[in-house]
């Protein structure tokens, strides 16, 4: 949130306490599950609220649609240690003047039974982050390579993205179950689905 709004606007974790200096966002999280995979995998599951506190005492429901539209897109995609998790189950309201925005942050993680560290597969691309400094073997390497290369999602992250919201069903047609795509590729999928030649 500093990163795509910057120092103007108050971030809190707790809305008791405290004076709220508007403009801010509150930030929660609300819901947070961990289900268990084949393999020692885990994939975590993590919803969020954001709330908004608009500067603005008149016109509140305009700058909270302003700040709304800019979230969609600046929150599409973020980090967490060094690797890229995708958005999904993006939705918003606004109630007596406040933005009250939701959205979900979802990974895997993998634990050995050395508990030396903790493995993420993320959105088509496999890091790992240790969290001991007493590892068995670096792979340092793979992560470094990986933030050179254009992200890759799952196709149910594709589909589930607010970039391709409107785009749902023909995704679901066309991309192919196993494979990862980057959005680049996607929009060429779509770009030769729609100019392709009818015969």
């Amino acid at each position: 949130m500093k990163k795509a709004f910057g120092d103007r606007y108050g971030i809190y974790d707790s809305e008791q306490g405290q004076e709220l200096q508007k403009p801010c966002f509150f930030i929660s999280p609300i819901k947070q599950t961990m289900r268990q995979f084949p393999g020692k995998r885990y994939k975590r599951e993590n919803r969020f609220l954001i709330r908004y506190y608009p500067e603005s005492e008149s016109d509140t429901g305009s700058e909270c649609r302003s700040v709304s539209e800019y979230m969609l897109w600046s929150l599409e995609k973020i980090e967490i240690q060094g690797i890229p998790v995708l958005s999904s189950n993006v939705s918003y309201e606004i109630a007596e003047g406040i933005l009250n925005f939701s959205v979900d942050y979802n990974f895997f993680v993998w634990n050995t039974n050395e508990e030396v560290f903790i493995y993420y597969r993320s959105i088509g691309r496999e890091h790992s982050h240790f969290l001991s400094e007493r590892i068995g073997e670096d792979m340092s390497d793979l992560t470094e390579k990986g933030k050179s290369e254009e992200d890759s999602f799952p196709k149910e992250d594709i589909i589930s993205s607010v970039r391709f919201s409107n785009r749902k069903d023909l995704l679901g047609a066309i991309l192919e179950n196993g494979r990862k795509y980057s959005f680049s590729e996607v929009d060429k999928k779509l770009e030769h689905y729609y100019t392709r030649r009818v015969n």
